[in-house]
C-alpha cells in the first residue's frame, strides 16, 4: 500500500546534491609526443610507415572533421549520431594512436562539442514533462529530482527497494556513458497514474541474487511504459543473473529508434538470463528488435528459465537463430566440462503456458525459438504463429521452433502459419513449424538424445516448408556411427491435429529433395502416433502427403486418422523407405524393424500417382486390428504400392503382412493420359 505521488514540478539541473547525474566526459591519455614510437604496429604485426594512417585513425579524424563549431537547440538532434560515432571511433584507437598530436587535437574538438551537447540536452530536459520519482518499501519518498533513471534506481536500491514512478520521456543514463548498475532488492517500475512513460537508452542493467524487478502492472494499457534498449556487441539491455524479472501489463520492450542495419553479431538481445536467472512474462510485449545476432527478444544460458503466462513477443528479427528466443547451456564449454558426456550444469528452460509469439524472423534457424544443447522446452497453451525463417544460407530450417535440446513437450496450444523459405539450391528449407536436430553442426557443444512429446489437443496447421511442412527431423550420415545413441524419439498422441500443412518446391524448384512430407518428414527417428491423432488435408509436391519416414522405427495405432492428404508422386498418405542402416553402439548394423500399423487406424481419401494410401520400398510393413485403407486414389497401387529403392535395385526386403480384420477397399486406380 505504497503512496503513489502526483506529478512533481519540472525537473531542474542540480549542481550540488545531484552531481552524480552530470558525469564528465572520459579524459584522453596525456599527450607525450617525445615518447611516441616512430611507427605503429597493425593487428597483423607489420609496422606502418610514418605517413601511413591506420583505418581507425582515418575514421576518427574524418568524423571529427564533420563536427560543427557550435551545438544549439536547433541542430542538436542532427549531430547526436555523429557524436556517438566519434565515441565509438575513439574506442577503436590504440593507446599509441590516441597519443598522436593530430588525434589529440581532434579529441579536444570532439570533447568541446560533446560538452555543448550535454548543456543543450540538459536544457531540453528541463523543458519536458519527464518525471522520475520513487517511494521505498518503508514509505520514504525521493527528495531529489533526477535527470536519469539509473540515478533514481541506485538510490531506491540503497533504500531497500520500492516503486519507481516515471512519466514522459526519460533517458536511462547519460548518452555516452557506460555506467551499469546491479539491483539486489525488489523494485517495481510503472508510469505515474494516467500517464505514459518512455525510458530511452537502457543498457547494462543487471538483476542479481535477491533482486526482483517488475515492469508494468496488472490493468495498465498497452505500451503505457516503453523501454528502449541500447544494445550492442556483448551488451544486453537487462541481464538477469540469479535474480528475477517480471514483465506485466503495459510494458513494451523494444530497441532504440533509428537503429541502422548491422553485421551478423553487432546487436545482442534486449533481455539476457543465466546462472539461476528467471524471466516471467505475465503481460506486455517485446517487439520491434531488429538485426539482432540471435535471440531477438532474449538469450537464455545455463540454468536459467523463461516462463510465459501471457503477453506478446512479436516482430523481432535476427541474423542467425531464434527470432524471439535463443536458449542454450554455457556456450564456453569444452570437452573437459562434461562428465561421461553430460554437462556439469543444466541448460536453459522455456515454458509457455499462454500468450502469443508471432511475426518473428530468423535467417538460419528457428523463426521464433531456437533450443540448443541440453535445454528443456514445454508448451501447455498459447500460440506460436506467423513466424518465418528466410535466407539463402546452406542451412535454413525451423519456421517456428528449432530444437536440438534434451526435452521437448507440447500438451496444448496452436502452432500455425509458420514457414521456411530459401533460395539456395543446396538447401531444402525444412520444418515449417518444428525441426528436431541431433546433429553437432548446430551447436559447438556435446549433444543429448532428444525425447519429444506432443499431445493434448494441440493443433499444428497451415505451416509450410520445402520438406516437413509441419515437422522435420534428420541426422547427417557422417554422424550416424559416432552419435548412434543420441537420436530423436517422438511420441504424438491424444488428439493432436496436423491440418493443411504443405511441403512445397515453389520457392526453390532447383533444390534436391523438396516437396517431401506434407505434415512430417522424419529420418532416423523412433516415432509413435497414437490415441486419435489426426493428419488431414496436408500436401507434398513430391512424396509423403501426410508422413514420410526414412530409416525410422514406426508405430501407428489406436484410432489414428490419416485422411485427405495429397502427394504428386509417391505415398498420398504415408511413405516409408529404408535409406541406409544405422550402426549400433558396438559398431555393427542394426536390423531395421517393421513399420507397425494397428488398432483402428484409418487411411482414407488420400491421393498420389503411386501408392494413394501407402507407398513403401525396402522394408517390412505390418497391418492388423481393424485397420482401414479405403477410398484412396492413385495411378498405380491406389491403396498400397510396394516400390523399389530405384529401378535397378529391386526392394529385396520389402514385405507386407496383413492380419486381423484389415479392410482394403474402394480404392481407385485412375489412368492419366498425356
Amino acid at each position: 500500500d505504497q503512496k503513489e505521488p502526483g506529478l512533481p514540478s519540472q525537473p531542474s539541473v542540480d549542481d550540488g546534491d545531484n552531481a552524480e547525474n552530470t558525469q564528465p566526459s572520459p579524459q584522453p591519455p596525456v599527450n607525450q609526443p617525445n615518447d611516441a614510437p616512430e611507427g605503429e604496429i597493425t593487428e597483423n604485426g607489420t609496422e606502418l610507415e610514418d605517413n601511413q594512417d591506420s583505418q581507425a585513425v582515418k575514421d576518427f579524424l574524418g568524423l571529427a572533421a564533420q563536427l560543427p563549431e557550435e551545438i544549439t537547440a536547433e541542430n542538436a538532434e542532427e549531430y547526436q549520431e555523429l557524436l556517438d560515432d566519434c565515441a565509438q571511433a575513439w574506442e577503436a584507437l590504440s593507446e599509441t594512436e590516441q597519443e598522436r598530436e593530430d588525434v589529440q587535437a581532434a579529441y579536444s574538438c570532439w570533447e568541446n562539442v560533446q560538452q555543448q551537447m550535454d548543456s543543450v540536452m540538459v536544457g531540453k530536459l528541463s523543458e519536458t514533462t519527464g518525471v522520475i520519482t520513487w517511494v521505498a518499501e518503508d514509505g520514504t519518498e525521493s527528495s531529489s529530482q533526477y535527470q536519469y533513471v539509473i540515478d533514481a534506481l541506485k538510490d531506491l536500491n540503497k533504500a531497500g527497494g520500492g516503486t519507481l514512478y516515471v512519466s514522459g520521456e526519460i533517458p536511462y543514463r547519460r548518452q555516452y556513458s557506460s555506467s551499469s548498475m546491479d539491483i539486489n532488492t525488489k523494485i517495481i517500475i510503472v508510469p505515474v497514474e494516467d500517464s505514459i512513460a518512455r525510458i530511452t537508452q537502457l543498457a547494462d542493467l543487471k538483476i542479481s541474487a535477491g533482486g526482483k524487478v517488475q515492469l508494468g502492472k496488472k490493468g495498465l494499457a498497452d505500451q503505457a511504459l516503453t523501454i528502449e534498449c541500447k544494445t550492442g556487441y556483448q551488451r544486453y539491455g537487462i541481464s538477469v543473473i540469479d535474480g528475477e524479472l517480471l514483465l506485466d501489463d503495459g510494458i513494451c520492450i523494444t530497441q532504440e529508434p533509428n537503429r541502422t542495419e548491422a553485421t551478423l553479431n553487432s546487436y545482442y538481445s534486449p533481455l539476457f538470463a543465466k546462472s539461476g536467472g528467471k524471466i516471467t512474462m505475465d503481460g506486455g510485449e517485446i517487439s520491434g528488435n531488429k538485426w539482432v545476432w540471435r535471440g531477438g527478444a532474449m538469450t537464455l544460458e545455463e540454468d536459467s528459465q523463461f516462463v510465459m503466462n501471457g503477453g506478446k513477443i512479436c516482430n523481432n528479427s535476427v541474423r542467425y537463430m531464434g527470432g524471439a528466443i535463443y536458449a542454450t547451456h554455457d556456450p564456453s564449454y569444452t570437452d573437459t566440462d562434461y562428465n561421461n558426456g553430460e554437462p556439469l550444469v543444466n541448460g536453459a528452460r522455456v515454458t509457455i503456458n499462454d500468450g502469443i509469439i508471432s511475426d518473428n524472423t530468423a535467417e538460419n534457424y528457428g523463426g521464433a525459438i531456437a533450443m540448443m544443447s541440453y535445454t528443456d522446452f514445454w508448451m501447455h497453451g498459447g500460440e506460436i504463429t506467423k513466424n518465418r525463417v528466410e535466407g539463402d544460407a546452406a542451412g535454413v530450417s525451423g519456421g517456428a521452433i528449432f530444437c536440438s535440446g534434451k526435452t521437448f513437450e507440447i500438451t496444448g496450444g496452436l502452432i500455425s502459419n509458420n514457414s521456411v523459405i530459401t533460395t539456395n539450391k543446396y538447401s531444402t528449407g525444412e520444418g515449417g513449424a518444428i525441426v528436431f536436430s541431433t546433429d553437432p553442426l548446430y551447436d559447438s557443444c556435446f549433444l543429448s538424445a532428444l525425447n519429444a512429446k506432443i499431445s493434448g489437443n494441440t493443433i499444428i496447421s497451415d505451416n509450410s516448408a520445402g520438406a516437413g511442412g509441419a515437422i522435420y527431423s534428420s541426422r547427417s550420415s557422417q554422424y550416424l556411427e559416432k552419435y548412434s545413441d543420441k537420436l530423436v524419439t517422438l511420441t504424438i498422441s491424444d488428439n493432436v491435429q496436423f491440418l493443411r500443412n504443405k511441403a512445397l518446391d515453389e520457392h526453390n524448384p532447383d533444390a534436391l529433395y523438396v516437396g517431401i512430407g506434407g505434415a512430417l518428414d522424419l529420418e532416423y527417428v523412433t516415432l509413435t502416433l497414437e490415441d486419435e491423432v489426426v493428419i488431414q488435408d496436408n500436401t507434398a509436391t513430391y512424396y509423403g502427403g501426410g508422413l514420410t519416414c526414412g530409416s525410422c522405427k514406426v508405430q501407428i495405432k489406436d484410432s489414428v486418422q490419416i485422411t485427405d492428404n495429397t502427394s504428386y508422386s509417391f505415398g498420398g498418405a504415408l511413405m516409408f523407405s529404408e535409406m541406409d542402416y544405422i550402426l549400433g553402439p558396438d559398431g555393427t548394423p542394426m536390423e531395421a524393424e517393421p513399420v507397425i500399423i494397428q488398432d483402428d487406424v484409418q487411411i482414407c481419401g488420400n491421393m498420389s500417382q503411386q501408392g494413394g494410401g501407402i507407398y513403401f520400398d525396402d522394408l517390412a510393413v505390418e497391418l492388423s486390428g481393424n485397420v482401414k485403407v479405403q477410398d484412396n486414389t492413385a495411378i498405380t497401387g491406389a491403396g498400397i504400392c510396394i516400390g523399389a529403392t530405384n529401378l535397378l535395385e529391386p526392394a529385396e526386403k520389402a514385405k507386407l503382412t496383413i492380419n486381423d480384420n484389415v479392410l482394403i477397399s474402394k480404392n481407385h486406380s485412375v489412368f492419366q493420359a498425356d
